[in-house]
């Protein structure tokens, strides 16, 4: 049982906006699969998926690469609350320890309810993504052993290279974020009132 509650996700919702919601399914590798299985510390089940924009309304977020992604591999930074913070403090804590920056949340953009699953077993996540912009601090990851680099890149090339990229590692949980990632840019055109691509 997940430690993030109902209530705390309406609270987001009050406060940035009712997301669009997901239901996915996918099949892990058993190495993928016992990764992920080690990621749930404290029975964690989630994770929060930042769009931190450079300024409003603009083209360029905050990406970033970890030591195990080969190379060309971006995405939008993640973290989970912790059990004594709110969904909001772990957000913005985990915007400053991957990225260096001070953020605002703007909009609660994404709901994705995933189950994983390795043969007869299964693991249920969720992922709560928002977009958020910019507001002090300088783009550098702080956490040096999770993240190895941060950069900005633009919406772009995250659908063009980076997608590209995601693509040929043929690994469900790239897999994941490629199609996490299609969904939010979606999202976020259409908010902006933008054409989907």
């Amino acid at each position: 049982m997940s430690y993030v509650t109902p209530d705390q996700v309406r609270e987001m919702m009050e406060r940035y906006g009712v997301p669009r919601e997901l239901e996915v399914s996918l099949e892990l590798t058993p190495a993928e699969f016992s990764m992920l299985r080690g990621s749930r510390k404290r029975e964690r089940s989630h994770d929060i998926t930042l769009f931190i924009f450079r300024e409003r309304g603009g083209e360029e977020f905050a990406a970033i690469a970890k030591p195990f992604f080969p190379p060309g591999i971006w995405r939008a930074p993640s973290g989970a609350a912790h059990p004594d913070e709110s969904l909001q403090e772990g957000a913005l804590r985990e915007a400053r320890e991957e990225t260096g920056l001070n953020v605002e949340l703007e909009r609660f953009i994404l709901l994705v309810r995933a189950r994983f699953t390795c043969g007869p077993e299964f693991e249920d996540w969720t992922s709560y993504v928002f977009t958020a912009r910019m507001a002090g601090g300088t783009l550098q990851q702080q956490d040096t052993e999770e993240i190895s680099a941060v950069r900005w890149i633009s919406l772009g090339e995250l659908l063009g290279e980076v997608r590209e990229k995601l693509r040929d590692t043929g690994m469900p949980l790239f897999q994941y974020r490629l199609r996490l990632h299609d969904e939010a840019v979606r999202e976020i055109r259409r908010l902006r009132g933008e054409r989907a691509v």
